[in-house]
């Protein structure tokens, strides 16, 4: 064999086993890091994503709250003692929040303190909230109103809603009726007159609700939620307003002296004249839409009423915020 011959086979070389057995495992290093990386970004992507959703379900319910009860109380300058439901007037309800209830006007706020099932919460009518769905410990909150953003005139009503006529400076013993848009209204005439108004009747109960929705009328998550009752048509229909809601909590605050200052705040269950509350203060627990395995909530919360709420098993696994507003109750007519 001639020397060029012999070192041409030498350089000609394949790899070794040692050296295919490093590569591959660089390659597994390069996938591992590369895995780790995106793996981190997603956790990521979903905290940020988390936190979003927390901070818009906090907003969305103070916001949705707070259009309700700065309306709480008012009824087109009348007051709630003047005012009647059309008799022909037919509503369909929810247990005992039947038609009297959600038309009676005569306590336009009221609060109900939490207990540790629905039938044990003083004061809410029977049947209202089904007993399985009722989150225990939450305080429920009723609010009537008429409604500022949907004021009409008497021609122009939907036949299939529910309002309320008013007339104000009037001599009659009926100041106000809530009727059926279909059935027309008795008092006054088939025009507007000055001081005559009318808007769309609220009558809302809010609550917490051991899901965020529900199939064939029964719940099919465990994500607990605020809802309210509120009529559609004339039908008391439950409406999802934020997920992941794990309390609320209410007091009130009383004008003692009666010059419409707040003196005190006190909760539904020491309450004897709601005439007086000029001010309400809520409390909502608003947890995130995922569980986080690296999160370990242990603190306890002081919400209003001063209750004390404390995430236990599973859902210390949440990132969650708790929020604390008043709202005063400026166009509520007592008396």
């Amino acid at each position: 064999m001639t020397p060029s011959k012999t070192q041409a086979r030498q350089s000609i070389k394949g790899f070794t086993i040692i050296s295919l057995m490093i590569a591959i495992l660089l390659s597994s290093v390069l996938m591992a890091g590369l895995i780790s990386v995106f793996s981190s970004n997603q956790n990521a992507s979903r905290l940020m994503f988390d936190f979003g959703s927390l901070q818009e379900g906090v907003r969305t319910g103070n916001e949705i709250l707070e259009v309700s009860l700065r309306q709480a109380g008012h009824f087109g300058g009348v007051k709630s003692a003047d005012i009647s439901a059309h008799a022909s007037l037919a509503i369909t309800g929810s247990g005992s929040c039947n038609k009297d209830w959600i038309t009676d006007t005569s306590t336009p706020i009221r609060g109900f303190d939490g207990a540790a099932a629905i039938g044990s919460v003083s004061g809410l009518p029977n049947n209202c909230i089904a007993s399985d769905e009722y989150v225990a410990g939450t305080d429920v909150l009723s609010i009537k109103y008429a409604s500022t953003m949907d004021m009409t005139s008497i021609g122009s009503v939907d036949g299939s809603n529910v309002y309320i006529r008013t007339i104000v400076g009037s001599s009659a013993s009926t100041l106000g009726e809530i009727f059926k848009g279909s059935d027309g209204t008795t008092i006054g005439d088939a025009t507007d007159p000055v001081g005559t108004y009318n808007y769309r009747y609220a009558s809302e109960l809010y609550y917490v609700r051991a899901c965020s929705h529900k199939v064939d009328g029964a719940c099919k998550d465990d994500v607990p939620s605020l809802v309210r009752f509120q009529l559609d048509g004339t039908t008391f229909t439950e409406q999802l307003l934020v997920e992941g809601v794990e309390q609320f909590q209410v007091e009130f605050g009383i004008d003692a002296d009666g010059n419409f200052t707040a003196d005190n705040y006190l909760s539904p269950a020491s309450i004897t004249d709601w005439q007086r509350v000029v001010s309400v203060r809520y409390s909502l627990v608003v947890r995130g839409n995922s569980a986080d395995k690296t999160m370990l909530d242990t603190k306890t919360y002081t919400l209003a009423g001063e209750v004390n709420y404390t995430p236990t098993g599973d859902d210390q696994a949440y990132h969650r915020r708790a929020y604390t507003k008043v709202v005063q109750l400026r166009n509520m007519i007592r008396g």
